[in-house]
């Protein structure tokens, strides 16, 4: 009878010394998962190796990072470390202009100050140290932003086709015929040339850069660009984006350092302080009223009115 081979059976002493191997092992292996954990979990601090989904792409050549996060404004600045302070003026309800002390803005002060001088013909944009010009351009093939030096032309961008009926020059006009208005700044040190698009969505910012013209652009949340205004220094664009009909407004800020757009607020009508620190902007009467001031990165808010019919105009230093 064919007999059935058996491994022998171990003495207690190999046995025991057996077990206690095996539960070391687990133990070590269990050890070392643990470890592996703690370093790895993000809850515990640690950075999480990277998967193929986690790796952002690159951005496509010519397009700028763009940040629209209303529900969390991200910061476009260092946070403002001093209060407000200065001269503000506005436009009331009735057309007057008022003038008030921002650190005592229940106590207008007399006459009107800082008021700006008229803006200059639509369609025509000099920079601020009369080198360069921008002109708006219309012919068979389109509506251009041409940028000349004296008689030379440096550099043509295309804005619209020539039966675009949205486009129109000016923004008195624009609302006049329900159209989207060209905005066009130059930075205070000259170096950029702001423009918005006008020939419908996606809406982009677009930037040209002294001086090899370098063009970039960015799309921009809210509606067309209807207001661009650059802070003293050039290191950023306050933006306020409309929406078509007009009845909402958001204000952004363009950096020129990381070419970001970030969200900031609600409203129009932005003006800088002196030293760049803070925005006055006209709140969107659907969300609250009257002029705030406000800080690049949406942190610091405070209003200063509280009339729906108040419009910032100018604001300077200490009179």
């Amino acid at each position: 009878m064919a007999q059935v081979a058996r491994d022998p059976q171990p003495n207690r002493s190999t046995a025991v010394i057996g077990v206690s191997v095996a539960l070391g092992v687990a133990f070590a292996t269990a050890l070392a998962i643990a470890v592996a954990f703690a370093i790895g979990s993000p809850a515990r601090g640690g950075t999480p190796l990277a998967s193929a989904a986690d790796v952002a792409a690159p951005a496509a050549a010519g397009v700028v990072a763009i940040e629209d996060a209303p529900a969390s404004i991200a910061p476009v600045t260092a946070v403002v470390e001093s209060p407000p302070s200065g001269v503000l003026t506005y436009i009331a309800g009735d057309g007057s202009h008022v003038s008030l002390d921002v650190t005592r803005p229940d106590a207008p002060l007399a006459g009107a100050i800082g008021v700006p001088a008229l803006a200059a013909e639509a369609g025509v944009y000099p920079s601020p140290d009369g080198r360069y010009l921008a002109t708006v351009r219309r012919d068979d093939e389109g509506v251009f932003l041409d940028i000349s030096a004296g008689e030379r032309l440096i550099t043509s961008r295309w804005l619209a086709s020539p039966s675009d009926p949205e486009f129109v020059v000016g923004k008195g006009p624009a609302r006049a015929v329900e159209g989207v208005p060209l905005a066009v700044a130059w930075s205070p040190d000259g170096r950029h040339l702001a423009y918005g698009s006008v020939d419908g969505e996606p809406w982009t910012l677009n930037i040209l850069s002294t001086p090899s013209w370098g063009y970039a652009n960015a799309e921009v949340a809210g509606g067309y660009v209807g207001e661009l205004a650059w802070s003293p220094d050039s290191s950023m664009l306050a933006i306020s984006t409309y929406e078509i009909d007009r009845t909402d407004h958001t204000v952004l800020v363009y950096d020129s350092g990381d070419r970001s757009v970030s969200h900031v607020i609600d409203g129009c009508h932005v003006v800088w302080s002196p030293d760049g620190t803070y925005l006055a902007v006209r709140r969107e009467p659907s969300v609250t009223s009257g002029i705030w001031l406000v800080s690049p990165d949406g942190r610091s808010r405070t209003a200063v009115t509280s009339e729906p019919d108040h419009f910032p105009l100018a604001w300077v230093h200490d009179a």
